[in-house]
């Protein structure tokens, strides 16, 4: 009979992946009082998410068991990360949470505040996945120029609810980054984009597609835009904007596109008013659709012209 042996440094390399799987759980903890040599259990929770991420099965998930300070961390796969009320991420440097998951990974990410002290990063980044969820998150202070409280750079479908994100330069940009033809969608709802440079950017380039709604939602007292749409270098935008206050702000609402490009904000039961430069701005192709139910008031003169959109 022919013996197989199997090599010791094989299978050595096997039982290490054997016990890795199974080390990985459904649902791990952390703790502002845990640590990070803990099993991430409920009674003996770890430190960090990136312990308690990287003892997560796919598809699991890491909460906080209490409202500590913690590190920034990344996510790799399919996981649910969820905080209680006051639990936050301090940014000194880098990213506050980088997302790089599989191309049918889930990740949501659900009650934390991203808070900047320093860093010249951003808040929340997606770079690539299946589906994003963000709910009932804050992003505050990623001030400096370019710098976005949300970044979304990677093609998917993103969902955000019930989140703020304040005093930073984009509230929130979705800015696909790769030049290869890409299609994106965006849900929002009940966000306040408020207080920053630009509350809301939406831009494309060539053979990218964006569509997007935001509803029941403020981009107000931004600096420069409530919201900003730019079919930069061609591509195509269409996003509708539904019950939002766009209010005291450089420019209410901004649709621009080359001649390349296709950028159109479709609104309904808005209201842009009290903004000093313009209540809005259409440049080159864009092109703004009301449906005439909208309150226009006490803005700065207006650049272009709305398109009536006839009610369905």
């Amino acid at each position: 009979m022919k013996v197989i042996r199997l090599a010791p440094a094989a299978f050595l390399f096997a039982m290490v992946l054997a016990a890795i799987s199974l080390a990985q759980s459904p649902r791990t903890f952390v703790s502002g009082q845990g640590k990070d040599k803990n099993p991430c259990s409920q009674t003996s929770p770890c430190r960090t998410f990136t312990q308690a991420i990287a003892q997560t099965a796919a598809g699991g998930a890491v909460i906080a068991l209490d409202s500590g300070s913690y590190a920034p961390f990344a996510i790799n796969k399919a996981v649910t990360v969820e905080a209680p009320g006051g639990a936050a991420i301090t940014v000194a440097s880098g990213d506050g949470i980088d997302v790089s998951a599989g191309v049918s990974d889930i990740v949501i990410i659900r009650g934390l505040t991203v808070n900047n002290q320093g860093s010249s990063g951003n808040g929340i980044v997606f770079k690539g996945g299946g589906t994003l969820h963000i709910e009932r998150c804050v992003a505050n202070g990623f001030a400096g120029f370019g710098m976005s409280g949300i970044s979304i750079t990677g093609p998917a479908n993103i969902f955000v609810k019930d989140t703020i994100a304040r005093n930073n330069y984009n509230g929130l940009a979705m800015n696909i980054a790769t030049g290869a033809p890409a299609t994106a969608a965006i849900t929002m709802d009940q966000l306040h984009l408020d207080a920053n440079r630009i509350g809301l950017f939406v831009q494309t380039q060539t053979g990218q597609t964006v569509t997007g709604t935001i509803g029941n939602s403020s981009a107000s007292g931004n600096s420069d835009a409530g919201i900003l749409v730019n079919a930069n270098a061609g591509g195509s935008i269409s996003l509708n904007v539904e019950s939002c206050l766009l209010t005291n702000t450089g420019i209410g609402l901004i649709a621009e596109s080359s001649t390349a490009g296709s950028a159109a904000a479709y609104i309904s039961f808005c209201s842009i008013a009290h903004n000093a430069v313009n209540g809005f701005e259409i440049g080159g192709q864009g092109a703004i659709f009301s449906r005439g139910n909208n309150t226009l008031i006490d803005n700065g003169q207006n650049v272009g012209s709305l398109t009536a959109l006839v009610a369905q």
